[in-house]
């Protein structure tokens, strides 16, 4: 079927009919998307991969004894619901005057519910299907001759639908049909919904952005030193990502990179002018020609004296090809020096479905509640991690931003990424950056020897490698790690035991410590200080430290006998 006959001939129905018309409307959508229609069911229902009406049995709990049916299932795919919302009859026009228009208010809000209450019937179907069923990657909520909402749970869970690709684009209208990558991603999502992946999408963009950088790093390591074709190479990426993150005006820097693959003997002078543009203090001394435009001031040194190297047609248009794609689509870890740990398959998967599990749940969040922001959901996990009194409207954050859940999630990732490390899960968040700056240190001088650990090793080897001098194997003269820290005192639960708690530290450090160096020296660090100090108010009303009044403490020289001999 044509997508004008198509669009025609199911818009502006005032609706009502939703059985009698969803079935033809989903099978004329299937032609529209050039995908097969569904199949005839049958009555084994293991065997319905992709029919109409698909029977799931309910949970015994819910004392249903009827099967419930999905309206549209397609095995590995989606689970679509679909409802066709009436709109109000206009009033009849008259001759010679035209109909009133349709008031929308309590309409549009009946709507808003509608939908809604169509996706947790999808969301519930997902977990009736038959255990030898996954939990398909999207979920299709439908109003019949309107609107297609498109939901999307990658981890296989089915516990982390959230609008598909984003909350600008998760919601497709009949007249957005006619655009080709629109019916182009439906259509994915009846063949091969997983191509739709974020995830995937980014590692395939980051591939293809290094495979090209590693041709033109090639080309001119046999001729210059790789150190300075690296530094060519991250001026030309932070000019790429600059153009397209609108730093630069828009599509700029890729139209010089046109011009200069039909005039190769531009790239050269033409680049570097435009790097020392960029680099230039005054306003006066930043207008580009080859833009007409004054450029922003890119200060921090980059492009410090740069100069840019001659290249030949075919490696300027392996540039434009990455400058063409989405940068913010890259994975920045392939230019990252961050000191990552060595990571192993079960950590790399530990990780990953918590993160995966704690951006799926943040996405809901914000899908369900239009009036919470993220800024908002953390500024109540940090006053709990604080200690602090909630007020009624944070209260209610935390309940509706499911923030007790980011809670659980992100202590799962910091578990995880201390084992990582191998360190302990006590360490506090000092220790950790005093950890991380030696192990930084560390890795700088194993690179100057000559070992580094790539952190995509299939991205960043042909782009990054310095040839034979750079290994992989250890050299002798590696430092070992930081020594491991001794592990702190979990601060006690018992609000009598605090106070005590906090004496024995104070004796047995044998100086003044300051509260915050108090809440530090405990697991989990410095959570711990509300606490911390309600016990320090407890100690000074009984004399049992002193106030040295700039902000420090110190234990009382009457303290008990134990508590100085406490480690």
């Amino acid at each position: 079927m044509q997508v004008e006959a198509f669009i025609a001939r199911w818009s502006d129905r005032e609706g009502g009919a939703e059985r009698a018309n969803t079935m033809m409307f989903l099978s004329e959508l299937c032609d529209v998307i050039g995908v097969a229609r569904p199949e005839p069911a049958g009555a084994d229902t293991r065997f319905n991969d992709y029919v109409f009406e698909r029977a799931v049995r309910p949970r015994e709990s819910e004392g249903a004894p009827q099967p419930r049916r999905i309206d549209l299932y397609k095995r590995d795919c989606f689970i679509l619901e679909a409802k066709q919302s009436r709109l109000p009859g206009r009033e009849k026009a008259l001759p010679e005057r035209e109909a009133p228009p349709r008031r929308a208010g309590r309409a549009t809000r009946n709507w808003d519910v509608m939908m809604q209450n169509a996706r947790r019937q999808a969301e519930g179907y997902v977990f009736l299907l038959d255990p030898s069923h996954a939990a398909p990657p999207f979920l299709l909520v439908v109003d019949v001759g309107r609107v297609i909402e498109l939901y999307a749970d990658f981890t296989g869970t089915g516990r982390g639908y959230g609008q598909s690709p984003d909350r600008n684009g998760f919601r497709i209208t009949l007249d957005m049909l006619r655009e080709e990558s629109v019916r182009r991603r439906l259509a994915l999502v009846w063949t091969d919904p997983n191509a739709l992946d974020p995830a995937r999408e980014a590692a395939r963009v980051t591939r293809g952005v290094a495979e090209r950088l590693a041709v033109v790093s090639r080309h001119l390591e046999a001729e210059h030193p790789p150190a300075e074709v690296a530094q060519f190479l991250v001026r030309c990426i932070f000019t790429m990502f600059a153009e397209d993150v609108g730093l630069l005006p828009k599509d700029s820097f890729s139209r010089l990179l046109a011009d200069c693959v039909e005039t190769p003997e531009a790239f050269a002078p033409t680049v570097t002018e435009l790097w020392r543009k960029m680099d230039a203090p005054r306003r006066e001394d930043r207008f580009f020609t080859g833009f007409r435009a004054h450029l922003r001031h890119f200060n921090g040194n980059l492009f410090r004296e740069a100069s840019a190297f001659a290249l030949p047609a075919a490696e300027i248009a392996e540039l434009l090809a990455a400058a063409r794609v989405r940068w913010t689509e890259v994975d920045p870890a392939i230019f990252d020096p961050f000191p990552f740990p060595p990571l192993e398959g079960r950590t790399v998967e530990t990780l990953r479905a918590t993160a995966e599990e704690l951006d799926e749940t943040r996405r809901r969040v914000l899908a369900d509640n239009p009036d919470l922001t993220l800024t908002g959901l953390y500024n109540v996990l940090d006053a709990m991690r604080q200690g602090a009194g909630l007020s009624a409207k944070q209260a209610d954050i935390r309940r509706r931003g499911l923030v007790l859940i980011l809670q659980e999630l992100h202590e799962a990732i910091d578990r995880a990424t201390l084992q990582a490390y191998g360190w302990p899960a006590e360490l506090g968040q000092e220790a950790v950056l005093e950890r991380l700056v030696a192990l930084n240190a560390a890795r700088a001088r194993e690179e100057a020897a000559g070992l580094v650990r790539w952190l995509r090793p299939d991205y960043q080897r042909p782009l990054l490698e310095r040839g034979a001098g750079f290994r992989e194997e250890a050299p002798a003269m590696v430092p070992p790690p930081p020594p491991a820290l001794p592990p702190r005192p979990v601060f006690p639960a018992d609000v009598i035991d605090q106070p005590l708690a906090v004496e024995r530290l104070l004796a047995g450090s044998g100086r003044a410590m300051t509260p915050a160096e108090i809440a530090e020296a405990f697991a989990p660090g410095r959570r711990v200080g509300p606490r911390a100090a309600r016990a320090l108010q407890t100690l000074l009303r009984f004399g049992r430290i002193v106030d040295l009044g700039d902000g420090r403490m110190l234990a009382a020289r009457g303290g008990s006998g134990a508590a100085r001999a406490a480690p």
